[in-house]
C-alpha cells in the first residue's frame, strides 16, 4: 500500500507500507539447549517514508535531492550456536541461544542525482546516495564470530555513487532504435559487525 503527495509540482511525499509471512519459516526456541522450530511463522512489515526534491535548471540540467526513511518490523529470530559454530558443526551446545528481534532495522538513506543533457540524443547522469542503519535487536560480532566487548549493537553506513551515459537512437534499424549506455558504479558498507563489510565497483 503506498500514497505519494506533489507539493509546488517539484516536491513529492511517498508513504507506503507492505507486510509478509513466510510459510516455511518457523520461529526458533531451544529444546535441550538446541534450536528447534516453534511452529509459529516469522511475519516482516515494512514502512518506508520517502521525499524528493526536483529542480530544473535549464532545458539541459536536472538535479535531485532525495531523503527515505525505512522501518523494518520482524518477529523472525535466529539461532546462534556460538563463536565460530554452526548447526552442522556445533560442539558446545551449552552456549546455544536464541536472538530475538534479530531482522528488524531503522534506515536513514539521503541521495542527490544530476541529469546533464550533453548532446542531442546524449545524456549523462550521476547519483550520489548515503546512509545509516541500525539493529536494536542484533549485537556485533568479530571476524571470529564472537561478540563485541563491551557490548555493541549493529550499526551500518553505507555509500553509493554511479555514473551514466545514454546515447539514444545510436542505431536506427528497421526493427526500432538501438540505445548505448554505459555505467560505472561503486557501493561500500561499513559496519561494526565485521561480516557485513564490503566495496564494490560495477561497469
Amino acid at each position: 500500500m503506498s500514497a505519494s503527495i506533489s507539493v509546488l509540482a517539484n516536491l513529492s511525499v511517498t508513504l507506503s507500507q507492505d507486510a509478509a509471512e513466510y510459510s516455511e519459516r518457523n520461529l526458533y526456541v531451544l529444546s535441550a539447549f538446541q534450536p528447534v522450530g516453534s511452529g509459529l511463522l516469522r511475519r516482516d512489515s515494512n514502512r518506508i517514508i520517502s521525499l524528493l526534491l526536483n529542480h530544473y535548471f535549464s532545458k539541459k540540467v536536472q538535479a535531485g535531492l532525495s531523503y527515505q526513511w525505512t522501518v523494518f518490523d520482524s518477529n523472525g529470530n535466529y539461532a546462534d550456536y556460538g563463536p565460530g559454530q554452526w548447526a552442522t558443526s556445533d560442539d558446545t551446545v551449552a552456549d546455544n541461544s536464541i536472538i530475538e528481534d534479530y531482522y528488524s532495522y531503522t534506515e536513514h538513506r539521503a541521495g542527490a542525482e544530476f541529469s546533464i543533457y550533453t548532446s542531442r540524443e546524449s545524456t549523462l547522469g550521476i547519483s550520489i546516495y548515503a546512509g545509516l542503519a541500525g539493529y536494536p535487536g542484533r549485537l556485533a560480532k568479530n571476524i571470529n564470530s564472537s561478540i563485541l566487548f563491551p557490548e555493541e549493537k549493529r550499526e551500518d553506513s553505507f555509500f553509493s555513487f554511479m555514473v551514466s551515459w545514454t546515447k539514444e537512437q545510436l542505431v536506427k534499424t528497421p526493427a526500432g532504435d538501438i540505445s548505448l549506455i554505459i555505467k560505472y558504479s561503486f557501493n561500500s558498507l561499513k559496519s561494526n559487525d565485521a561480516y557485513f563489510r564490503y566495496s564494490g565497483h560495477a561497469l
